[in-house]
């Protein structure tokens, strides 16, 4: 059993809103969320790719929440020190089954806000419709992508 760390009040409530982003189906709050607990600057790296940007942060949930409507996320606070947090996160896809479980690390801004999130977890996604491995970025052809400097799908 893994024991959480205590976090800095700001800090936990910015987690909070960020996992909180997650599990809404509702976009115009899960854009509230996102705006309170992230800045305007915010990078997202993770196996299936590289998003910037609130917009992008927005976009990369919404999608991923529409082929798997039922998911719900959370996680527990491994360490933190100088603005930088590491994460443990678990997804359950309508369930108690925790599908996925990964590592994230997370850097603050002076305010409090999330500027960089790494996040490490299986390198293959879940399945989605018909058995098939769910994409969890946006469609795009491998054309526009290399246009774009190669980056893939947004992150979970």
């Amino acid at each position: 059993m893994v024991r959480s760390v205590r976090l800095p009040a700001g800090l936990a409530r910015t987690l909070k809103l960020f996992t909180e982003a997650w599990n809404t189906d509702d976009a115009e709050e899960r854009e509230r969320l996102v705006r309170a607990s992230c800045s305007a600057d915010l990078a997202v790296v993770s196996p299936y790719g590289l998003h910037r940007g609130i917009r992008a942060q927005c976009a990369s949930i919404a999608e991923v929440r529409a082929r798997f409507p039922r998911l719900r996320t959370g996680g527990s606070v491994l360490g933190v020190h100088h603005r930088i947090v590491l994460s443990s996160w678990w997804t359950t896809f309508g369930g108690s089954h925790r599908a996925l479980t990964g590592i994230d690390c997370y850097e603050f801004d002076s305010r409090g806000k999330v500027t960089r999130v790494v996040s490490f977890s299986p390198v293959s996604p879940p399945e989605g419709p018909r058995g098939r491995p769910a994409q969890l970025g946006p469609k795009r052809s491998a054309r526009a992508s290399s246009r774009k400097g190669g980056r893939g799908p947004p992150s979970r």
